[in-house]
């Protein structure tokens, strides 16, 4: 792997044919991905009849700027939202966007994500049974 001068970094590859799986690391298997700013709140938050794990996205600057005030934006299927290895089809990748918006200038925005409950998802997200999807 080589770094250039901007500190970007390139890696060449010549796999042999057929599928490649990988993942980029930050430098243990600990930290694979670029969600330093999410945290979970709890694996277990006591909603009645619910029992959810609950991820918080701060922006890069909040430890800094206790002054500023955040809009929130609440966020469904929260599984999804911050991380690869715990979605049921592939990480929405909130904060590493909303960390680029920042680099660009953005003002921010606080992001509290709540898992659904798996097989059990239409039924939480629907008002009323659906005769071909269920839920209710």
């Amino acid at each position: 792997m080589e770094e250039d001068v901007e500190g970007y970094f390139e890696i060449i590859i010549n796999p042999p044919e057929g599928n490649l799986i990988f993942k980029f690391t930050r430098g243990d298997w600990e930290n694979p991905e670029g969600n330093e700013n999410v945290s979970i709140l709890d694996t277990n938050y006591p909603i009645p009849e619910l029992e959810r794990r609950i991820w918080v996205y701060l922006p890069p600057d909040y430890e800094s700027a206790p002054e500023k005030y955040y809009p929130v934006l609440y966020m469904h299927d929260g599984q999804n939202v911050f991380e690869t290895a715990t979605s049921f089809s592939g990480e929405w990748e909130v904060d590493e966007s909303l960390n680029t918006l920042h680099e660009n200038g953005d003002y921010g925005c606080i992001v509290v994500a709540i898992d659904n409950g798996g097989a059990f998802r239409i039924d939480e997200y629907s008002p009323w049974i659906n005769t071909q999807y269920g839920g209710g």
